[in-house]
Formats: structure tokens, C-alpha cells, sequence
């Protein structure tokens, strides 16, 4: 080994870069023969596992069954059994439909609460955040993922760098609002060796490119992004099922395969995932078989399915943990909860807020960006920050603008923003008790004369109506004409939200439709933006209020420029962010938890001085009613609680708080039924006390208690 990294060392000074050929991989030890020689050794390797698509609750006969997904997963598990982190790359689930709640309970069972206390990271996918019919998908997502603020976050583990990026308006965009949070968190980790996780492919970086549905319509703006920050060095994604690594800007753009879902390779590659390896000076990343446990390069030498980097990295077994969450883009008074799934014991947090460019709050108001997808007789149109009516006839992209276009219907053109499958439950955050302005730059063709009327409402993230505002009707002159109606929303203090009662999660969102009349002929419609009132082209004296503390920033910020602040440590297992922003009004914000020690899946958490407080729990979709500790620490010697099932409530005094031994009350159970803690320890001594009964499988010690008990375990 040290001849092997005296080599590695001397080449990363000729040249850092790819190696593609055969003989160069060849030449590195195979990757599970350095998994087969570790003894409990953490310290120079970060090791990880990739897994995507489950699609838990398919009804097609291509789905492999639970049973078959549990297998796979423990096969994994079997083969590399010192993972640092493991990670799912979205579609979850197969139907977003709350009545599918089944589906996503048996992904949390299968797929995300293991065996092993690993740290598990979720990326949603398209089939779980791009429609929403019928409720928030947004809030699903976050419930099943154990989330703090928006589906997008990062996760430092030894060192590296990972970062979510999921597709959260259409399948095929990545919306403005992550790509201005991506931008500073980059920013602030330009030092750290960074691996991007998404659900969809690059555009001219994967060979299973279909218009509309696989590939991200921005790629450019991302890759521009991405080579701005040489220690940026991969795109990992799932969504096309299929193993895939293509070098390219001294990157790895890979595609992580399947665990669900359909089988492009028909059986000749099977159910399995990305494993990956991150030394101090080397990235390798390879394409594993779980169903012929075997990496998918020693049996097929068709295609690149093996990938390294010869690089500097920077790996440091040392260095703490931490989880950034925030949000892009966030409007003036906007408040939000955040769910705490990380306990820091002590550790600091950083919080930073950016500027922002421009006014408009929506999504491509220029109409910019667009898609065609064909399915068979199938011929759907997508533009990213809107949807149109009749869409399959009703108007024509123009790169950019639409022009909408006269035929033959009664009920007329609307245009909806967001989209009108998003409108009702997801975007766009608003506070009531602000104006706003619809701006539209629009053109009538034959003289004008066409009609049309705007309407803004305010819905709860239930979907309930709170307030709704329609314009008169304005006619169209033959010339371009800017058209702006002004939206007054005043303080809404009768509807339950979370501005009235801040233990609320309901939350406003701001959403506009612009109905034409039957058109006879053709409109241009160049831009439109809903922007805040009497706004600025820059974040104003930017500032944030999170639980009792408030940070804030004077003068005018810019998209580039950000102001760092610092809060001693979080409080209680909730928190409510409250944003202020004057000029455009809108800031974008990060927190950075430093420091972590635990990520709790399930519920929620508070880190206390002696102890930890578990609960109330929040994936409810777990039908074993789990919630799992994960330690993001060397945990093989520990003794400490790992897992809970049918616990609402607990409060943990763990030894690494300076407890001599490990104590549990259990506050409130979900019923009367067999509720347990799950005990992980490799010692044969341990004595329980306080529990009615208890059995040991293996590392676990899995207790039988009840509301009210307190069990010590010396």
C-alpha cells in the first residue's frame, strides 16, 4: 500500500486529472479488497454507498418486490460493512398521493432505517416532489427525510463536502430558488472536496438524454456553476436506473443505478448502487451489483462503469460534522419552521445571509427555459415557471416569450404561476400583509384588443383559500405595453398559521393566474414577474430572526456578497425563522450546525446539557413507528441508544455527555402496545435495569418498555 500511494502521490504532481484507460484502473488495488483488509480503521478513508430509485408501491411485474429490496440492502450492508455515510437519490416512492402513504412507509422500513447505525441522507426524486395534486410535497418530503428546512441541504462527514440539489418545480429544471442557496454554499465550502446529489442528469453528461424528462434544462448555468470551484468533482444522480460514469472538466458525472423501479440493462446488470471511496489524494467510484454482488466492471467491459480521480482531497478523519439547511430567495416576513434532526452537543452555529439579484420572486419570468417531452401519442410542453391551458394548442415558445394563439375555445387562455398542479399547496412563500406588484410585458397583435384579467390568491399549505384578489379587465393596445396590477394582501390574523400561532406549521403561498378571454388573435408575452412592492434591484439591510435571536446586516448586498453571524447553539426540537429584506425584499439565508454528533431519524431533537431529547416523532409513515440515532462518529466501541420504536417521547442521557452509563425515560409512548428501545453495544456485559424484559440479537439489545419507565443500561 504505501508503494501505491507513493505512486498515486507522484503522479497527482505530474498532472491531477482522470484516469480512463483500462490499464490505469487496472493498476488500483480493487476497491473491496481494501474494504476486505480494514480492521475498524476510520481514519484515511471516508466510504460511502449510493442508492436510488426504489419506487416502492410500482404495480408492474419489473418491480422487484420488498422482500427482494430488503435482500439487496443487506446484501450492501453485508459487503461494506464500514460505511461512513449512505445516501438515496430520490423516487422513494412510485405515486405521490397521500392515500400512498403505505408506499412511503415500507421505503422508511426497507431502505432508510438499516441495520447498521450509518448516517442516511434522502434526495427527492421527481415522483415524489413534482406533482402535487392533493397536498404539500415539499412538507412530505421533509417529513420522510427528516429535512430541517427545504429539501435542499448539506452534510459535511470527514471533511467532504455533500450537497442535495434536488428538482423541486419540474423533473427537468432546478429552480432559481436553490440555485442562489447552491451559489453560497459553495461559497462558503470552496475549500472542501464536494460531491453534488441530484435526481436528474446533466444535459450532454449521461447517454440517456430524452427531452423533457431526463436531463436538467439550466445544465449550463450548473455546470458554469461547478467548474467556478475545482473542488467541485461530481454530479451523482439517479432517475435514468441505469449504472453510468462519464469524466468530463475533471469531474464524475455517475448515475447510480437502481434499487426499484424499471431495468434498462434487462437483467444484465441487476439491483444495486454507486460505492465510493475518498482518500486524501483519490476519488474512486464504482458501480456495484448487489443481486450478483459483484462491481459491474468485472463482468462487463462495455462501458466506463468504474471512475477515479487522482486529486488532493480533503479528507480529514478529524474534523466534525456539520448540516447546512436555509432557504433561496426568501421573501420579506416570511416565516418558517425548522424541525431539528441534529444534535450538535454544544457545537456553535454560523449563520449567513447573501443578497439577491433582481425583483421578481417567480420562477424564469422571461419564460427562458423549456421542454418537449413525446411519450407515444403522448406530446406534453413544459415551461418551468408557468403552465398555459389547452397547452397543446394554445401557444408557442418563442426562446424566449410565448405567444399565445387564437382557437376555437369558450372558456378562454389562463396562465398559471407557478404551474396550476403547484399553485394550490407549494409555492410561492409569501407573508400576508404586504403589496405586490404583477408586471406583465405583453403585445397584441392586429391592432390588440384582447381581454384578459389577473387574479393573486393567498393559499395555506393545506390548501385552503385565505384571501383572493381579482384586477379589472385590461384591453390590449396593437403596441408593446407594460401592464402592472398592484396586489394588496393585508395581515391575515384570523386564519390559523404560522403567523398567528408560531407552533403552527401552516405556512402562505403567494400564487397568480392571468385569465384571457377567447383570444381572435395572437398575444406576445415577453415577461412576467410578481416582485414585491416598491422594491429595489438589490437585498436591502437583510436580517433573520431565529427563535429569540436576531442577525441582521446594514446597506445593499448583491447575489455574490454575504455577512456572516453566529449563534451560540440551538434551542428546543423547533425552531421559527423569521426573514427581513428591504430594496427587492428578498435574502437568501444559511445555517451551518457545527459541531454534530447525532442525526436523528423519525423525530425530532433537542440537544440538552446532560441529555437528549427525542420526539415527538415525525415520520409517522414508518410502520414500525421508528426513529433511529445515527452517530456521525466512530461508534464500533460505543454503547448508546439506537434505535426507538412506538416511542413518541424520550429524553437520553448518553455516556459521551459524561454520564457513566446510558439512561432512557420514556415520556410517552404512541399507544399500549409493545413499545422498545434498541440498545447498540458490542460488550457481553451489559446489565439493563428499570425494563420489563430484554433479549440481545448480535451488537443490539432490544428492550421491551412502557410510558413512564426509565431503563439504565451499565
Amino acid at each position: 500500500m504505501s508503494d501505491r500511494r507513493q505512486f498515486l502521490k507522484q503522479s497527482a504532481l505530474i498532472a491531477a486529472g482522470l484516469m480512463l484507460s483500462n490499464k490505469a484502473f487496472k493498476a488500483v488495488a480493487k476497491t473491496v479488497e481494501r474494504v476486505a483488509a480494514q480492521d475498524g480503521a476510520q481514519d484515511d478513508i471516508l466510504r460511502g454507498f449510493i442508492v436510488s430509485d426504489a419506487h416502492c408501491g410500482w404495480d408492474n411485474s419489473v418491480q422487484p418486490t420488498l422482500e427482494m429490496q430488503k435482500k439487496m440492502i443487506g446484501i450492501i450492508r453485508h459487503r461494506f460493512p464500514k460505511l461512513d455515510v449512505c445516501l438515496d437519490t430520490g423516487d422513494a416512492h412510485h405515486n405521490n398521493y397521500i392515500a400512498n402513504d403505505v408506499d412511503r412507509g415500507n421505503w422508511s422500513d426497507a431502505i432508510m432505517y438499516q441495520d447498521e447505525p450509518i448516517p442516511f441522507y434522502y434526495i427527492p426524486g421527481n415522483h415524489e416532489i413534482t406533482v402535487a395534486s392533493e397536498q404539500d410535497v415539499e412538507f412530505a418530503c421533509n417529513v420522510l427525510g427528516s429535512h430541517e428546512a427545504r429539501p435542499y441541504y448539506s452534510v459535511d462527514i470527514k471533511g467532504v463536502h455533500f450537497v442535495s440539489v434536488p428538482e423541486l418545480i419540474r423533473t427537468v429544471y432546478v429552480s432559481r430558488e436553490l440555485m442562489d442557496w447552491l451559489r453560497l454554499d459553495l461559497e462558503l465550502n470552496k475549500d472542501k472536496t464536494t460531491i453534488l446529489l441530484s435526481h436528474n442528469s446533466l444535459i450532454g453528461l449521461s447517454k440517456n438524454y430524452e427531452e423533457g424528462y431526463r436531463g436538467v434544462v439550466n445544465t449550463q448555468e450548473i455546470v458554469d456553476l461547478m467548474n467556478q470551484y475545482p473542488n467541485c468533482i461530481a454530479w451523482m444522480y439517479g432517475h435514468n436506473h441505469n449504472y453510468e460514469v462519464v469524466p468530463k472538466y475533471n469531474k464524475l458525472f455517475v448515475s447510480n443505478g437502481r434499487i426499484g423501479g424499471f431495468d434498462p440493462s434487462k437483467g444484465k446488470h441487476g439491483l444495486g448502487g454507486i460505492y465510493f471511496e475518498i482518500t486524501k489524494d483519490k476519488v474512486d467510484i464504482r458501480c456495484y451489483s448487489a443481486e450478483f454482488d459483484k462491481f459491474v466492471d468485472e463482468f462487463d467491459s462495455t462501458e466506463l462503469f468504474h471512475g477515479t480521480l487522482d486529486v488532493r482531497t480533503s479528507l480529514d478523519a478529524k474534523a466534525a460534522a456539520a448540516y447546512s439547511m436555509g432557504v433561496g430567495r426568501a421573501r420579506n416576513s416570511e416565516k418558517s419552521p425548522l424541525f431539528h434532526h441534529h444534535i450538535s452537543t454544544g457545537g456553535q452555529c454560523d449563520i449567513y445571509l447573501a443578497g439577491v439579484d433582481g425583483l421578481a420572486i417567480n420562477e424564469d419570468p422571461e419564460f427562458k427555459y423549456y421542454m418537449r417531452r413525446h411519450t407515444g401519442s403522448s406530446d406534453n410542453r413544459e415551461l418551468m415557471g408557468t403552465s398555459v391551458s389547452n397547452d397543446k394548442v394554445s401557444y408557442e415558445w418563442k426562446n424566449p416569450g410565448l405567444l399565445l394563439l387564437p382557437f376555437d375555445n369558450k372558456k378562454g387562455t389562463r396562465m398559471s404561476f407557478p404551474f396550476a398542479a403547484f399553485n394550490k399547496y407549494v409555492y410561492y412563500r409569501a407573508a400576508a400583509g404586504h403589496d405586490y406588484n404583477v408586471v406583465m410585458d405583453m403585445e397584441g397583435s392586429e391592432g390588440g384588443g384582447q381581454r384578459f384579467s389577473v387574479v393573486a390568491t393567498l393559499y395555506d399549505r393545506l390548501g385552503a383559500r385565505v384571501r383572493s384578489v381579482t384586477s379589472k379587465t385590461y384591453t390590449l393596445s396593437g403596441e408593446r405595453q407594460r401592464t402592472v396590477y398592484p396586489v394588496n394582501f393585508p395581515p391575515e390574523l384570523k386564519h390559523n398559521s404560522i403567523y398567528v400561532d408560531e407552533n403552527s406549521d401552516n405556512v402562505f403561498n403567494l400564487s397568480v393566474e392571468i385569465d384571457f378571454e377567447p383570444l381572435q388573435s395572437s398575444v406576445m408575452v415577453r415577461r412576467v414577474a410578481i416582485e414585491m412592492a416598491d422594491g429595489g434591484n438589490a437585498t436591502v439591510d437583510p436580517s433573520i430572526v431565529i427563535g429569540k435571536e436576531r442577525f441582521s446586516a446594514k446597506g445593499s448586498f448583491s447575489q455574490n456578497q454575504f455577512q456572516k453571524g453566529v449563534m451560540a447553539s440551538r434551542v428546543g426540537n423547533r425552531s421559527v425563522v423569521t426573514v427581513g429584506a428591504g430594496g427587492n425584499g428578498m435574502v437568501t439565508w444559511l445555517m451551518r450546525v457545527n459541531g454534530v454528533r447525532w442525526q436523528v431519524l423519525g423525530a425530532q431533537c433537542e440537544d440538552k446539557a446532560s441529555s437528549m431529547a427525542i420526539g415527538p416523532m415525525r415520520n409517522l409513515y414508518s410502520h414500525r413507528k421508528e426513529v433511529v440515532l445515527n452517530p456521525l462518529f466512530g461508534y464500533e466501541d460505543k454503547t448508546f441508544v439506537y434505535k426507538m420504536r412506538g416511542v413518541n417521547r424520550a429524553e437520553i442521557f448518553p455516556m459521551d455527555k459524561g454520564n457513566a452509563n446510558v439512561e432512557v425515560k420514556v415520556l410517552e409512548t404512541l399507544s399500549a402496545d409493545k413499545a422498545e428501545i434498541e440498545v447498540w453495544s458490542r460488550r457481553d456485559d451489559l446489565k439493563v435495569e428499570g425494563a420489563g424484559t430484554w433479549v440481545r440479537n448480535g451488537n443490539k439489545y432490544i428492550i421491551s418498555v412502557k410510558q413512564g419507565d426509565t431503563v439504565a443500561i451499565k
